[in-house]
């Protein structure tokens, strides 16, 4: 349950770097709630898990998150990932995400993150 530390990382102002690797979450919806408020967190290693949906992150990613750098989400079960338009276009500072090891199959939709993920490293 990630829910106690979402809330915890909505009031956070120090923390920088947060790495939940190799903890079986399945479920990221308060996490995403939480990078919704979030002002510190550069960082954000969910690698090894089991997630299989990326939505409720996408979300949170769109809507207000100015400061996330890394996202590590290698090595979980995620196999579709929306177009990445509308929640990564309007994210100007995620520069690394990272999805090797999962089983996706939309090479177009990973091209198009690519895209946009250059675009922010070119700004920084």
């Amino acid at each position: 349950d990630t829910a106690p530390l979402a809330r915890a990382l909505q009031q956070n102002k120090t923390l920088k770097t947060l790495s939940l690797r190799n903890n079986k979450i399945t479920d990221i919806a308060p996490l995403a709630t939480a990078l919704q408020q979030n002002k510190t967190l550069k960082e954000l290693d969910l690698r090894n898990n089991k997630i299989t949906d990326i939505a409720p992150l996408a979300t949170g990613l769109q809507q207000n998150n100015t400061v996330l750098q890394q996202l590590h989400l290698y090595c979980n079960n995620i196999s579709d990932i929306a177009p990445p338009a509308p929640w990564l276009q309007h994210n100007n500072t995620l520069q690394e995400l990272n999805l090797e090891g999962n089983p996706i199959t939309d090479k177009a939709a990973l091209q198009a993150i690519q895209a946009v993920l250059d675009r922010n490293e070119q700004k920084s």
